[in-house]
């Protein structure tokens, strides 16, 4: 099995939903990924599921300053087409960047929470785990 690798693309925050009515949220996923980055993807399994309520974190995370509450589904996809170079047709106007990161070595990324490496890695190597919840009170 290939190392697996997380594809980011860091930006500021930005007001605006990454969903679509009506859009189950694997499709949801395929579709921000193919518009920001290119790549095509086939989303599998729900790996982390974490909420953000900046009101719990006085003085965190700046970047999401004005958000009430925050909800990130990350799925472990599959790469269906890649194309040469990367980039979307709709990329954030804030985004800065799209590159491939192995996630056994993600220090050159600031990845909330810190502790996410560790638990993808965790879920995608046992089988038998289920998706992760990080809570309200995980930042």
């Amino acid at each position: 099995m290939a190392e697996p690798a997380a594809l980011t693309s860091p930006r500021a925050p930005a007001n605006g939903t990454c969903s679509t009515a009506g859009c189950p949220n694997e499709e949801c996923a395929e579709r921000e990924v193919l518009e920001e980055t290119g790549v095509t993807v086939k989303a599998r399994r729900l790996v982390v599921l974490r909420e953000y309520i900046p009101a719990r974190h006085p003085g965190g995370m700046s970047m999401l300053s004005g958000a009430s509450h925050r909800v990130e589904a990350m799925f472990w996809c599959e790469i269906v087409a890649e194309p040469a170079v990367l980039g979307g047709h709709n990329e954030d106007d804030t985004q800065t960047g799209v590159e491939w990161v192995p996630l056994a070595k993600p220090e050159h990324v600031r990845l909330l929470p810190p502790s996410l490496p560790r638990i993808v890695h965790a879920v995608l190597n046992d089988p038998a785990e289920g998706a992760v919840y990080l809570g309200k009170d995980h930042a």
